[in-house]
């Protein structure tokens, strides 16, 4: 696994989820971490963390703080702070346009304030403990929601990139899909990642089911790992022709990784 990413990419993403990252108050997974980015260095393979504010994987423990949001502002700048020099890209929020939807702090926070609100004080914090990180705000939502919070927040000049999940279990974006979706987020001055990227070599989901739940069988085949091989090789030539992208991260290096799919 290791040969085979270090042979292919030169962009890693790091995980950070609050609950995995520190299972219990004050315990956190920092040399993992550290040696993972470390690893990545001497190949040369840039280093993203991810993410430090989401609504999921929040830990148990948070729900019983008195106050989550100052316990939040803690973990950002410990985090950030901790990393600089060894990562230096941040999702600092992810998916804020759904966060209202769950109950826990981070849910709690953005009724309280909004999803605007929510991101422009996350991005400030990480900015305090790292003035030259590139940050970034990231979602799977590229509707009029995430195109209002992206015009609000553009003028502040906290988010460096914004960040766009594309996850094709259900079925492909067409390559217009693509570049519509390039072109409207191009719009807000900012560079662009393709965050998370899953094509896959397989069957698709229904369109009517959930495709977050995994199969208990979700084989690859011959022709749609053919299929699959040309989808990307077209969907990496496209993004990487529009002046507004830097990035693709592809989600998932092996088959099976995120919901039993063959990503």
């Amino acid at each position: 696994y290791q040969e085979r990413f270090a042979a292919l990419l030169n962009y890693a993403t790091l995980p950070f989820y609050w609950g995995a990252y520190e299972r219990e108050p004050g315990k956190e997974e920092r040399a993992n971490r550290a040696e993972l980015a470390r690893w990545c260095a001497e190949r040369g393979i840039a280093t993203k963390g991810h993410p430090l504010v989401w609504h999921e994987v929040v830990p148990k423990w948070a729900a019983q703080l008195p106050d989550a949001r100052a316990r939040l502002r803690e973990r950002v700048q410990r985090v950030v702070s901790a990393f600089r020099g060894q990562i230096d890209r941040w999702d600092v929020v992810n998916e804020a346009t759904v966060s209202h939807k769950f109950q826990n702090p981070v849910g709690d926070w953005a009724r309280e304030t909004g999803a605007v609100e929510l991101v422009r004080e996350a991005l400030a914090w990480a900015r305090e403990a790292n003035p030259k990180a590139t940050l970034l705000y990231n979602d799977f939502n590229v509707g009029p929601e995430y195109e209002q919070l992206a015009q609000a927040l553009a003028p502040t000049g906290l988010v460096d990139v914004f960040g766009i999940q594309s996850h094709m279990h259900a079925e492909e974006w067409t390559l217009e899909k693509v570049w519509q979706v390039c072109e409207t987020y191009a719009r807000f001055g900012r560079p662009l990642h393709f965050t998370e990227l899953t094509v896959l070599s397989g069957a698709y989901k229904e369109k009517d089911t959930d495709w977050h739940t995994p199969r208990a069988e979700w084989p690859s085949t011959p022709e749609g790992e053919r299929k699959q091989a040309e989808y990307l090789a077209a969907f990496y030539k496209l993004v990487f022709s529009h002046p507004a992208a830097q990035a693709i991260t592809m989600w998932g290096f092996q088959d099976k990784t995120w919901l039993g799919a063959p990503g």
